[in-house]
This record gives structure tokens, sequence and C-alpha cells, in this order.
């Protein structure tokens, strides 16, 4: 373990009928008498500003590596910056005691103070189309998509524009224009393609397919059963593998960064095409990593995206 100055984060710590628990939406790690204190002490100093090496001046002399070992085993505990990407799966998962929030408390989190300022223009242009028609469709059917729109939204999220002697462009914006991210696509109701999951080349503007049941490993992966009401549901993947060589731990936020940009850009094609789509955070990271057998030290699931029919 290498002590450094980023800071450390842990899960829930539950102390109920005399047992104490650390505890995310996935599993349970139960505490032993033999680290019941570090535990606690741990859980106060860990908030997200206490560094590794802090705690490690804390607890010098007891077996604290170790034990940070194991509990990040079990995705409970995390160094941010370490180039595992434990803190990843952890912060995916929901509160799953934290309500959902009703029209009235968004209405009061999106109040906003009012800017005080010597001169004001107004902006005079329109908006275009196509953004004001962007919304998050949450009722959509599986109507079959055609080959055509199905192509476009693959294009516009990565697609390659142009090759350099010495790099490729794509569509989106990237740091140092590595282009870490992979796009994988599950066709559920896609002319001209099978039911499966196709990946997105990165060295050519084509689809290939790989192995494994769409499915089987949504109803698996999804805390919901929304999936099932899509045509396409499409997986932004990262690895970073190559981008921290020139990036370091700044990597990691530059490929979530070209994630949005890629989501975004497929998200507002498929407005163009009338094809509904719902950017979706409910779903179990080590499912989708195991199923499609990410390297999970420099790879994860930024974000996925349903595509469908749009209910009227």
């Amino acid at each position: 373990m290498q002590s450094n100055s980023r800071p450390v984060i842990l899960a829930r710590l539950i102390e109920k009928d005399g047992k104490m628990t650390l505890e995310n939406q996935i599993t349970k790690f139960e505490i032993d008498g033999q680290y019941s204190e570090i535990v606690k002490e741990l859980y106060y100093m860990a908030n997200g500003t206490s560094t590794l090496r802090e705690l490690c001046a804390v607890f010098a002399g007891s077996d604290i590596e170790s034990f940070i070992n194991i509990i990040e085993s079990y995705y409970i505990a995390f160094d941010v910056m370490n180039m595992g990407m434990v803190g990843h799966h952890f912060c995916n998962y929901p509160d799953m005691y934290k309500p959902n929030l009703n029209y009235e408390q968004i209405a009061l989190l999106q109040q906003l103070i009012v800017e005080k300022a010597d001169e004001e223009h107004l902006i005079v242009q329109n908006i275009d189309p196509v953004d004001i028609l962007r919304q998050t469709c949450r009722a959509m059917s599986a109507k079959k998509l055609s080959r055509a729109q199905f192509e476009s939204i693959t294009l516009s999220c990565y697609g390659i524009t142009a090759v350099h002697e010495e790099y490729i462009s794509r569509s989106v914006p990237s740091a140092g224009a590595i282009h870490p991210l992979n796009h994988y696509f599950f066709t559920l109701n896609v002319e001209g393609y099978d039911i499966g999951i196709y990946k997105l080349s990165n060295s050519a503007n084509s689809l290939y397919k790989i192995k494994g049941n769409p499915s089987v490993i949504l109803g698996s992966a999804m805390f919901g059963d929304e999936w099932k009401n899509s045509s396409l549901v499409h997986l932004v993947t990262f690895d970073i593998s190559r981008s921290v060589a020139k990036y370091s731990s700044r990597a990691y936020r530059f490929a979530l960064l070209e994630a949005g940009h890629s989501a975004q850009n497929a998200m507002r094609k498929a407005t163009e095409l009338k094809v509904g789509s719902w950017e979706y955070g409910g779903y179990y990271d080590h499912v989708l990593e195991e199923a499609l057998s990410l390297n999970t030290t420099n790879s994860g699931v930024a974000t996925i995206v349903f595509y469908g029919g749009k209910l009227d």
C-alpha cells in the first residue's frame, strides 16, 4: 500500500444488536473484535479529506495495511487516487437508505441566486429545436430501430472523423487524442442485427459481435427492468491503461468527461432521429465488468443509455 496525500472513503458503518458492519449496496462486511476499534477510528477520520498518509500515521505499528486490503476487496474502502477502480465501484451504488426526491424538493434545489451585475446582455438567439426536444424518455417502447438510426447513433457517439499521421480524430474531444473509451451495444430490436452484443471498433467505423446473452446480462446487472422497454442498450466504458502514462491520476477524470461528451452526442443524434433516449445509472458495475471481461484495475462502466420508441 503506497502512502500518498489523497483521501480515503469508507462505506456506511452500522452498529446493531452488538454487531458492527460496514455496508454498501451489494455487500456487508462484519467487523470482528480484532478490528472494531480501528474501524471506528477509520470511519470518523475517512471523511473525504483525511488522507491515507494520515491514517497510516495514526495506526502506526498496527496491522492497518492488511485490514485496508481486506475491506477494499469487499468494495468498501478505497484510495481514490489508486489506479485500482474500487472507488468507481463504490460511488456507483445508490444509497439504499436515501429516499427519492419529490418534485417540490427538486424545485427547491434548483432555485438559483439571482446574479447582480453592472451590465446584463439578454441572449437574443433561439435555442436549437433539437436541444429543446432532447429530454429523458422514461416512457418508451421496444419498437424496432432502423439500421440507419442505430448506425447513425454509433457514429455520433464515437465515430472516426479523420485519420492523421500520428493520431485519429473522433466525433468527441479527447485529452491527448488518446480516446480511452469503448462502446458496447446490446441490440434487442434493431433492423439488420441479431439480438446480441456488438462492440464499436477502435480502428474503423465498424461493429463486431462478441459473445454474450444481452437479456441474461442485463437482467442480472440492472436494478430494475426498465431496459426491457428499449430496443437498444448502450454501454460506455473506459480503459485508462494508456492515458495514465500521460495524465496519471487525472486520466480517470478525463475519461469520465469524454464519456459524457460521447453519451450526449449519441442522445442528441437520437433526438434528431426521433428516437427516445434515457441515460441510466442503476446498474451493478461488477456484473457488467465480469460479463464484458473488463480489466477492473484500469477499466469500468462510465454510463449506460437506453434507446427506443417514444410513447407520446
